[in-house]
């Protein structure tokens, strides 16, 4: 019989390993699962199982699992994941300051968290601008009290002393005049044949990596507000990602 279950989890290594461990020792197979994050901390994990159960004696057992939360359901399903709750968008002050908070408190392995958070919104060009207002927020957060940023005097300066520097533990970024280009990045993939060097397969995360410089720059007291727009992805095949900066 399928089932799915529905979890609050913490959003920590190991929380997703000891569910799954969990239902096996009960006897259950894992068909699918799908991660959403909620914005404090949390993740609500979804996963069709397969095998006899018992609802009462599974929310029991899976609730003493270590960082499990809450389970908000277990039933029979047909095999397909039908709960999903849409993330609030960047822009609702206070609702997404918690997500904001987590990805700065975790920068710089954070592509599980914006997996996460893509995860949730739904697929069309708002998911895109979605993307890039929490990369703003994130970018802000993350170079408000830099020096280099504060003194820089052009924009050239502020990539190659302030982005560039933040951007390097998650891509090989380098300033270009007034772009930011990088051939790898926890959010693209190198095209080889080696799976080992993928790092992503989502081109629109991509929209969160221009949100991120765009908030980078946006923080400076001396440089005019700016916008970055991709002007090529290697996610399509370019060479490069290159983020564009108009001011």
């Amino acid at each position: 019989m399928a089932a799915q279950i529905v979890l609050n989890i913490d959003n920590q290594p190991g929380s997703l390993a000891r569910v799954v461990a969990a239902l096996r020792r009960y006897g259950l197979s894992l068909d699918k699962h799908q991660i959403q994050s909620t914005g404090n901390g949390l993740s609500r994990l979804i996963v069709i199982v397969d095998g006899p159960f018992s609802a009462r004696e599974l929310t029991e057992r899976l609730g003493d699992v270590k960082g499990v939360k809450q389970v908000v359901s277990v039933g029979p399903t047909d095999g397909k994941i039908t709960f999903r709750a849409q993330s609030p968008r960047p822009t609702e002050d206070g609702r997404i300051d918690g997500l904001v908070q987590d990805i700065v408190s975790a920068f710089p392995r954070i592509l599980f968290i914006v997996e996460e958070y893509e995860s949730t919104l739904e697929k069309g060009s708002m998911r895109a601008v979605y993307m890039r207002e929490l990369g703003e927020r994130v970018g802000a957060k993350i170079l408000a009290n830099d020096q280099a940023l504060q003194s820089a005097g052009n924009i050239h300066e502020a990539l190659q002393n302030a982005v560039v520097p933040a951007l390097l533990p998650i891509s090989d970024a380098e300033a270009m005049g007034t772009e930011v280009r990088t051939s790898i990045s926890i959010f693209t993939r190198r095209q080889v044949d080696t799976k080992d060097l993928v790092f992503g397969t989502a081109s629109s995360r991509c929209d969160f990596m221009a949100g991120l410089i765009q908030g980078m720059l946006n923080v400076s007291p001396t440089l005019p507000k700016v916008k970055v727009e991709e002007h090529a992805c290697r996610s399509r095949g370019d060479d490069y990602c290159v983020f564009r900066v108009l001011a």
